[in-house]
């Protein structure tokens, strides 16, 4: 109830914004229905977005626009938490503060946002949403399986559907995707020992355009989301996938 004047007066925030700006809010809200899934998110993504240019480069030698890629992606962060978190310091006082809600815990939301957001049908706009569901996010990454996620049309009940049949105790996977260990860092803080899965470097805007891979790796690259803008270019908004981590 809080913030739908919050979100009201901070027209122009994405979806995944959305999202972050409601996890900022209910991480130091004592009183917060949300309180048990808050703890149970990790306090810190293992993204670069953290990691130390030294650290980049000795990750990921033969790819040496990450660093470059990563400090964007920081830089339009720090534009975003810019553009709306000073107005909502001034107009809502009693709910954000400057000292506690900061550009680091905006990093962490997001990047929890980024890492854990699910594709959600629904029969009114929009059409597909995005969502955080408790406990379905804890569910881990298998390659090279085919099962996939499903909502009900009018967004309010979420159901997986398993790829085989499982017996009592065993773990439970989702799929991700299969992706290159360099999306998969990138994108949900992991990599996969093993994977062989080749990443495609994308240089050129006929790429760009003409490959929905390409856009996806671009996307999960830029670590932003929906919103990802390359130079010299507008937006760039990637396909919805059904009940895929986007």
């Amino acid at each position: 109830g809080d913030l739908k004047e919050v979100l009201g007066v901070a027209e122009g925030m994405s979806m995944k914004e959305r999202l972050a700006l409601k996890l900022m809010y209910h991480r130091f809200l004592p009183s917060s229905d949300l309180t048990a899934y808050i703890c149970s998110l990790p306090k810190e993504v293992d993204t670069p977005l953290l990691w130390t240019e030294a650290k980049l480069k000795a990750s990921f030698e033969q790819w040496s626009d990450v660093s470059v890629r990563v400090k964007s992606a920081k830089q339009f962060l720090l534009q975003e938490f810019n553009k709306f978190m000073p107005m909502l310091f001034l107009e809502f006082p009693l709910l954000f503060d400057a000292s506690v809600h900061t550009f680091d815990v905006w990093l962490w939301a997001m990047q929890t946002v980024k890492a854990r957001n699910w594709a959600v049908d629904r029969k009114r706009e929009p059409v597909v949403s995005t969502a955080m569901v408790p406990f379905i996010d804890m569910i881990n990454h298998e390659m090279g399986i085919k099962g996939a996620a499903r909502t009900n049309l009018d967004g309010t009940r979420f159901t997986i559907m398993a790829w085989k049949n499982y017996s009592k105790g065993d773990e439970v996977f989702a799929s991700y995707g299969d992706d290159c260990n360099l999306y998969y860092r990138l994108a949900y803080g992991f990599e996969i020992p093993g994977n062989d899965h080749p990443c495609v470097r994308v240089n050129d805007t006929k790429s760009w355009r003409d490959k929905a891979d390409a856009l996806e790796w671009h996307w999960a690259t830029t670590g932003i989301g929906s919103n990802s803008v390359l130079p010299g270019r507008g937006a760039i908004t990637a396909s919805s996938f059904g009940g895929k981590r986007d």
